[in-house]
């Protein structure tokens, strides 16, 4: 099994994780507030994303393995973008109460720490070189940031029960909020001209 969850993480390609998750969070992100359902959520990430679900499945030499990657990289996008989720189970289910807990109670609190965490070091840095590079900024706060990163990898892998998917948790994790705060350090950029 060890054998098959280090060869997964090995050789399927990081492009089919990378669309799936782009996908996942591209749907998720797409929360209307409260006009919206959480089942609608979920709803619009199973059918946008069906064919790079189907795809990294296809690909994956343990299809459980990735089933279960792709279920927590499905979890991960609806409780960043759905707020006040509660703590259990396999994620959002049809047919689920959506009680909605106040937003201090995340389910990923490591994951939270690593994101506050990078948006405090790139607000410092921008506030003493307003005038840097959008990549350097957001590199920087990420370098200086990484026992957080670590701290969510093992978090994630810990629930999933999946201790050899940590490397390729760290690379999404690092995707995502570089690209998050490219796109937030732009849109700040732009909102002062």
């Amino acid at each position: 099994m060890s054998a098959a969850l280090l060869l997964l993480a090995a050789v399927t390609p990081d492009l089919a994780f990378d669309a799936y998750g782009q996908c996942a969070q591209t749907a998720a992100a797409a929360y209307k507030g409260a006009a919206d359902s959480l089942e609608a959520v979920v709803g619009r990430i199973e059918a946008d994303c069906a064919s790079a679900r189907t795809k990294l499945l296809d690909i994956a030499p343990d299809r459980r393995q990735a089933t279960e990657w792709v279920r927590m990289t499905t979890t991960l996008a609806v409780t960043e973008h759905v707020p006040g989720l509660p703590s259990a189970g396999d994620g959002p289910q049809a047919g689920q109460e959506t009680s909605r807990p106040t937003a201090a109670s995340s389910r990923y609190p490591k994951l939270d720490a690593y994101r506050q965490c990078t948006e405090e070091q790139a607000a410092k840095a921008l506030a003493q070189r307003p005038y840097a590079a959008i990549e350097m900024i957001a590199g920087e706060a990420i370098r200086d940031c990484e026992n957080p990163l670590k701290a969510a990898a093992d978090e994630t892998v810990a629930e999933m029960h999946q201790p050899a998917l940590r490397q390729q948790v760290v690379l999404d994790f690092r995707r995502r909020v570089t690209a998050d705060l490219t796109n937030k350090i732009s849109a700040q950029r732009a909102g002062r001209k």
